[in-house]
C-alpha cells in the first residue's frame, strides 16, 4: 500500500480526495496540507510515496511547489489534481516535476488508475486533457 499526502487549499476538496484514496485500497494518507507555506516542509519530513498536489493554492503555487520539492528532494512522485483543464496549467506541472495531471471532478476508478500509473512510474493525463510534450 503505497503513503500519499494530500495538498488542497480546500478542506472539503481534501476530505473527499481523502476518501477515495482510502476507499482504493491501494493508498493510505499520510498527511493533508492546505497551506501552500507549510506543504514543503511537511512533505520533506514525511516523505510520502507520492504528493496529490493541487495547481492553485495560496500564495505559492503548486507549479512552485513542484519545482521546489522538486530541487529538494530529486525522487519525489507528484500526481496534480486540478479544477482546470487547459493545457498550460497541464504543461506547467509536468515542465515542474509532475508525472502526471488530472481533474478534481474524476471517479474513483479514474484516481486509483492515476496513482497506481504514477507509482510504476508512468506518466497519467486524464482523459480529456491534452499534453505536447514538445
Amino acid at each position: 500500500m503505497f503513503s500519499i499526502m494530500l495538498i488542497d487549499n480546500q478542506p472539503a476538496v481534501l476530505a473527499g480526495l481523502a476518501n477515495l484514496v482510502e476507499g482504493s485500497g491501494i493508498a493510505r494518507v499520510i498527511a493533508t496540507e492546505t497551506e501552500s507555506d507549510s506543504a514543503i516542509e511537511i512533505a520533506l519530513e514525511r516523505r510520502p510515496d507520492l504528493i496529490l498536489l493541487d495547481v492553485s493554492l495560496g500564495r505559492i503555487s503548486g507549479v512552485d511547489i513542484a519545482r521546489k520539492l522538486r530541487q529538494e528532494w530529486r525522487d519525489v512522485r507528484l500526481l496534480a489534481v486540478s479544477a482546470h483543464s487547459s493545457s498550460v496549467y497541464v504543461r506547467g506541472m509536468i515542465d515542474a516535476g509532475a508525472s502526471g495531471y488530472m481533474l478534481k471532478d474524476n471517479g474513483p476508478q479514474e484516481i486509483a488508475d492515476a496513482i497506481t500509473t504514477v507509482m510504476q512510474g508512468g506518466q497519467w493525463i486524464g482523459e480529456g486533457l491534452s499534453y505536447d510534450p514538445a
